[in-house]
């Protein structure tokens, strides 16, 4: 595939900023577009650098013709000129889920009229280069995306005949084969989720009925066979989020008579907890929260037949909390960020109206103790269609539809505000980590080895499981100090009894691989993770001869 092209000086004359503020908080909107701008979608890396991308009508000749374009933003300073995404003879492409790394690494999913499955990948502040997963005549819809610290990635899809694909990117950055993983999707595209250190999650809902579908993956492993949650498939398809820890949740229709939205907790080593619900309305977004709360993201509507937006929490014990209502003036189409120390920010349309008569961006911040702000409107009227990313360090992008012609669609064009203290220095990028693992190493008492590198001085908790056939165990954690050049740290992590055990049951052998996750925190206030895949020898004890 060719790499991205620039967007001519013909189409966009030049990109209209606001002047720069010097007080903290959202930032005046810059607009990134020309009009025709629609379905924007954000994400933004630890350091601030932000990208937007979104539909653009190719001419008003054929108003049904779009092409994908991106924007992006290096913390501190000013949007580029957006740049074409769409594949040279390609028409239709969409965005359909956009996928930045703490680290910066852009992955965005797209959709292409040939069938096939492509992404445009590479590094905020640099044009992305199109990849083509499965090739032309492969069914394949809108792409999912979700991407890890390291850069392993993850992309689904379906399409008319509703069998759901997945590929996995690895290190090197080769795509694998698609895989697939169930049939009878119900239309809506597969939603992908993946947490720092590479547990990944791809759920979608059935065409037939029944349960919410979920194929999981460990870190640095594959893609697991398709799982029934123990809730039933919403009509409008499935959510499903991550936490650092690995667990999974998926939500579905409601389980009993209480609530109208139903979730279920996947647990890291396999198994669900029961079914529950949670709010009601449907539900726009699931979050998984570092505490282990789940937090879903829904609109409803009001006794008076208006629109609302609301948030519902059960923390890890069992306690509710909400649903709370952030805002029931005509309020809808919400979205999310998920900070992993444990904030929210939230965006929504206030006043809303189809054709965006009126309508404006709002936000809203929850602190990690589940303290609500007030809302701030940061659009001017006429405004629809928000989406929102944050990072550790408190900064966020939001962006969304501005009509230039009130209630007129064809005038939108895409605008952006970020989050920030412009007085304060940009945080320095992540640090960069690896992590070895010697092998061949033995399924025994002894413990496993690893050695992890840091570009710089770095603190570094490891930790991972050991797996057996299907069934995992957790590995000992284990810290360390790379205090000294080369910055390296030896790490040595305890296989538990009961993996052992299970080993030498499994008599003619079993296969077992380890994963070893490191997560390292230097300069940044985001620590990054790495994981990787130990094959395991089982020895003569083991194998039962």
């Amino acid at each position: 595939m060719r790499s991205l092209v620039a967007l001519g000086a013909a189409l966009v004359a030049f990109i209209a900023t606001s002047p720069a503020s010097a007080t903290p908080g959202w930032q005046p909107p810059a607009t990134l577009s020309a009009a025709g701008a629609y379905n924007v979608r954000v994400g933004i890396d630890a350091r601030g650098d932000a990208l937007a991308v979104y539909w653009q009508r190719a001419s008003d000749a054929e108003p049904s013709a779009y092409r994908l374009e991106a924007a992006w933003r290096m913390a501190g300073g000013a949007w580029s000129a957006p740049q074409q995404l769409t594949p040279p003879g390609l028409v239709g492409v969409a965005p359909a889920g956009v996928a930045v790394s703490a680290p910066g690494q852009v992955t965005i999913g797209l959709l292409s009229a040939d069938g096939a499955a492509r992404v445009a990948e590479g590094r905020l502040g640099k044009p992305p280069a199109v990849r083509e997963v499965a090739p032309a005549g492969s069914d394949a819809g809108r792409v999912s995306v979700a991407v890890d610290d390291a850069g392993e990635a993850v992309a689904a899809w379906t399409g008319t005949t509703g069998v759901v694909r997945a590929a996995l990117r690895a290190l090197d950055g080769r795509w694998s084969a698609p895989r697939t993983l169930g049939a009878h999707a119900n239309g809506a595209p597969p939603v992908v989720t993946m947490n720092p250190a590479g547990a990944a999650a791809v759920a979608w809902a059935q065409s037939d009925g029944g349960a919410a579908r979920l194929a999981y993956r460990p870190p640095a492993g594959q893609l697991g066979p398709a799982e029934s949650a123990p809730v039933p498939a919403a009509l409008l398809g499935t959510q499903v989020a991550i936490d650092v820890a690995g667990e999974a949740v998926v939500t579905g229709a409601p389980v009993g008579p209480a609530g109208s939205i139903g979730f279920a907790v996947r647990n890291a080593l396999g198994g669900y907890g029961p079914g529950q619900s949670l709010g009601d309305g449907s539900v726009e977004q699931a979050l998984a929260e570092p505490s282990g709360a789940v937090s879903l993201v829904a609109g409803s509507r009001t006794p008076d037949g208006q629109y609302a937006v609301r948030f519902a929490t059960r923390r890890a014990d069992g306690a509710v909390i909400g649903p709370v209502t952030l805002d029931a003036a005509n309020a809808a189409a919400p979205r999310a960020a998920l900070t992993y120390g444990g904030a929210v920010l939230a965006t929504w349309t206030r006043a809303f109206d189809g054709q965006a008569r009126g309508s404006q961006i709002a936000v809203a911040r929850r602190s990690a103790r589940g303290e609500w702000s007030a809302a701030q409107v940061i659009s001017d009227p006429d405004s629809i269609g928000s989406d929102i990313a944050a990072n550790d360090a408190g900064q966020a992008v939001v962006a969304w539809s501005h009509n230039t012609t009130p209630g007129d669609m064809r005038s939108a064009a895409v605008q952006a505000a970020v989050l920030e203290d412009p007085a304060r220095p940009v945080a320095p990028a992540p640090p960069a980590v690896d992590v070895a693992v010697p092998a061949p190493q033995r399924l025994g008492p002894t413990p496993l080895r690893a050695v992890v590198t840091c570009a710089h001085r770095c603190a570094i908790t490891a930790q991972g499981l050991v797996h057996v056939g299907s069934r995992a165990w957790p590995l000992s954690p284990a810290s360390a100090v790379a205090a000294r050049a080369p910055h390296a740290a030896r790490v040595r992590l305890a296989v538990p009894p009961a993996a052992r055990r299970a080993a030498r049951a499994r008599r003619g052998g079993a296969r077992a691989w380890a994963s070893v996750t490191a997560t390292a925190r230097g300069r940044s206030s985001r620590p990054i993770s790495v994981s990787r895949r130990l094959p395991l020898t089982l020895g003569r004890r083991h194998r039962g001869r």
